[in-house]
């Protein structure tokens, strides 16, 4: 089993954002998978300075919550990392019970970079230009 998942870079006013789209409806629990794309995606970030990411999960409609919480346990271990190369993140989400359960995660292992939750593109890209320009 794999993840419908694409990492593309692109550019914008000299600042380099990351986007991190998931296409799947249903994220089930493999594990394999799960350190696959964690390393896919800490690999983009090491090789890159002062990134911007964009993370749109609008599609996911279910997703398995040892998948959720064991994923944010282990990019955990990468704030460091975090906090010296992504500048803003924003979340593309509209599931809100799955809103609901980041939120409660997120009082345990919070977010390294400043975040926000949006529901459509231009905001997230609103948020992202807001940082770009500071």
């Amino acid at each position: 089993m794999s993840y419908n998942i694409e990492f593309k870079l692109k550019k914008k006013n000299n600042n380099l954002i990351l986007f991190f789209i998931i296409k799947e409806k249903n994220l089930f629990y493999y594990s394999k998978k799960k350190l696959e794309i964690i390393n896919k995606y800490i690999d983009i970030i090491t090789k890159n300075e002062q990134l911007y990411l964009c993370f749109d999960a609008r599609s996911i409609k279910w997703i398995d919550l040892k998948l959720l919480w064991e994923g944010a346990s282990d990019l955990a271990k990468h704030n460091d990392l975090f906090i010296k190369k992504i500048k803003a993140t924003s979340v593309i989400l509209d599931n809100p019970i799955i809103k609901n359960t980041v939120d409660t995660i997120t009082k345990v292992t919070p977010f390294a970079t400043p975040t926000k939750f949006v529901s459509c593109n231009n905001d997230a890209l609103n948020f992202l230009e807001d940082y770009m320009n500071r």
